[in-house]
């Protein structure tokens, strides 16, 4: 119940590939960086060239 009530506390981010918890990292839509979830909610990326 208690980490139920945790998680509860953080936002899900959504892009186009739908909606992530926080703390899940995935690769972004340009197929080459990585995407990650903050507890805010908001979408932090690595900004590799991807040539």
């Amino acid at each position: 119940m208690l980490l139920a009530l945790l998680f509860a506390c953080f936002d899900p981010c959504t892009d186009g590939s739908g909606e992530h918890a926080s703390g899940d990292t995935w690769t972004c839509d340009d197929g080459c960086n990585t995407c990650s979830c903050a507890p805010d909610g908001s979408i932090v990326t690595t900004e590799m060239d991807c040539g």
